[in-house]
């Protein structure tokens, strides 16, 4: 296998093992990650945890929706050589159609934002842009197979990125960081493998070519027929780029000194408090990602280091493995982590059509596969459940009677269920008031 290709290999496993990998702990905090997991250092078991830190079932090993969204982009590319609108409308449509009960067609642990924009595309005529206002880096994972196909062709990646992340969300931040990751994803591809980390010199070069590309990325989209016809003004344009120019600026420093200029620049950015770089953002998860690149020896300690972090962790895994991937190649992936990766041959399949920008034969269609995939999961997740359950661990509901005939029998939730005792205690309230009104009809609140 030729360096290149190992390379391209590298930012394809890389975003679904760390997608993967940052799933089992979305939305943790790491003190909380460090009590259940201590380092995360490879696919986690989430089974023995369940309800104590974490809600819900996830398979050991499989990608979730920042991949998926990487093969329907991918799948369609392969199939007409360019973002085809009405073909990427209804890849994406396909696979939220129908589906288990809980999960976003067969899309697994997809966010609010994901929803409503694959939703959008339903609903309006096919290849119209999106209305939606997004922010949370839910669609740049897409940027991946872009960057793999158009590698060396900077005009045209640059386009396609544009086209695809109108598409999902009309926010400058959410298109700009859609093109900036495809660049440095490309950009780093064709940088010779290293077994060291870059220098310091280097590192800051990467920095100032990311503010770069996030300047043209919005002036080509803002220029161009996509183009939102609300007027953001000059600060919303530049802000990507701003946050990565202050970070050159920072480079090398000490790392608390490096995310206080990400959360302060994306604060100022966005007119809200953000107090951690990991928190869903596009303007922090997509610097944060590229530091701890730059910042760390290997693939494996920028994964590590990303992961840990938790909150938004199935984003800055997989923007964070794509990167670290393209740096060091798919020989620089820890062997456990790509065996462990569930459909790991098929996924590689994938990225190898890409980087031969060949047709994809003798593959799965996705669809099939991903069926099957989400199926396994809610299957597993169900026998684990009844496996799990343990008579008396929690208090039974309490059949009450209450006074208002239209409502029946009501359960009254154990104490630990917080949100529905607090909803029960609120309601009786009521009643309780209501009832003292009837009888003294003239009482003032």
């Amino acid at each position: 296998m030729d360096t290149l290709q190992d390379k391209v290999l590298g930012a394809w496993l890389g975003l679904a093992i760390g997608d993967a990998m940052g799933g089992a702990v979305r939305g943790l905090k790491p003190e909380t990650i460090r009590q259940c997991f201590g380092e995360l250092d490879g696919f986690k078991d989430v089974r023995p945890f369940i309800g104590k830190g974490i809600k819900h079932y996830k398979m050991t090993g499989l990608y979730g929706v920042e991949t998926q969204a990487a093969l329907v982009v991918a799948d369609s590319v392969l199939r007409r050589r360019k973002i085809d609108r009405e073909d990427f409308s209804r890849s994406f449509e396909e696979l939220a159609r129908g589906g288990p009960e809980g999960y976003f067609g067969v899309f697994r642990h997809a966010g609010s934002p994901f929803r409503r924009a694959v939703q959008s595309l339903f609903q309006r005529a096919p290849g119209v842009p999106a209305e939606g206002l997004d922010i949370t880096g839910a669609f740049l994972s897409m940027a991946v197979p872009i960057a793999i196909y158009w590698r060396d062709n900077p005009e045209a990646l640059l386009g396609q990125c544009i086209e695809a992340g109108a598409l999902m969300s009309r926010h400058p931040w959410e298109v700009e960081g859609l093109a900036t990751l495809a660049f440095l994803a490309a950009r780093l591809l064709s940088l010779a493998v290293t077994q060291e980390p870059l220098n310091d010199s280097a590192a800051r070069a990467i920095l100032k070519e990311a503010a770069e590309a996030a300047g043209r990325a919005a002036d080509y989209y803002r220029m161009s027929a996509l183009a939102p016809e609300a007027d953001f003004g000059p600060r919303v344009w530049k802000s990507l780029s701003e946050i990565f120019l202050e970070l050159e600026a920072c480079w090398p420093g000490p790392l608390a000194t490096l995310e206080e200029a990400i959360t302060r620049k994306a604060s100022q950015a966005t007119g809200s408090a953000i107090f951690h770089a990991s928190q869903a953002y596009v303007l922090t998860l997509l610097p944060l990602s590229l530091m701890e690149v730059l910042r760390s020896p290997d693939f494996a300690g920028a994964l590590i280091q990303s992961l840990g972090r938790g909150r938004a962790a199935d984003k800055l895994g997989a923007f964070t493995g794509a990167l670290a991937g393209a740096l060091y190649g798919a020989e620089g992936i820890p062997v456990p982590w790509k065996t462990g990766l569930v459909n790991g041959r098929e996924i590689k399949a994938r990225g190898e059509a890409l980087y031969k920008r060949q047709v994809l034969k003798g593959a799965k269609p996705l669809l099939e596969m991903e069926s099957a995939l989400t199926a396994k999961e809610v299957d597993e997740g169900r026998r684990h459940h009844a496996k799990g359950a343990k008579p008396g661990k929690k208090a039974a509901p309490v059949r009450i009677e209450t006074d208002e005939p239209e409502r029946g029998l009501r359960l009254m939730p154990g104490k630990e269920d917080t949100a529905r005792w607090r909803k029960m205690q609120k309601e009786k309230t009521r009643q309780k008031r209501d009832r003292r009104r009837n009888l003294n009809p003239g009482m003032e609140e």
